[in-house]
């Protein structure tokens, strides 16, 4: 009768501790739900961000293109202004020298038209 005594109370023990698993699993499921939403929200916070993130890197591409091709063309006026300005300082060195001739002419014919 003993041993029955000790059967009984270790299978009562084994029953409670099953619904204490099943108890547990129960609420371990309900965790793992509760979960699974939050993920299945950030999965979609993050496909937004994502999104918002390629747009932003394609708005920004465009504006980069279009600041290059501004560059370009800022670039390509100044190397003509520069181009000009050389062309400038080249007619004045000329006109320079030609005055310095015209000058000296000018002695000469001044010198030459002297009463000596």
């Amino acid at each position: 009768m003993e041993r029955l005594s000790v059967l009984e109370k270790k299978l009562a023990l084994l029953i409670e501790a099953k619904k204490n698993d099943a108890q547990r699993i129960q609420e371990l499921s309900v965790e793992l739900e509760v979960h699974r939403d939050e993920n299945g929200k950030l999965r979609e916070q993050l496909e937004c961000m994502q999104t918002s993130l390629q747009e932003e890197v394609a708005k920004l591409c465009d504006e980069n293109t279009l600041f290059r091709s501004q560059i370009e063309k800022l670039e390509d006026a100044l190397m003509a202004r520069h181009q000009s300005i050389e062309v400038l300082n080249q007619e004045r060195e000329m006109a320079k020298m030609a005055l310095d001739d015209l000058i000296k002419t000018l002695d000469v014919i001044v010198e030459d038209e002297q009463p000596q």
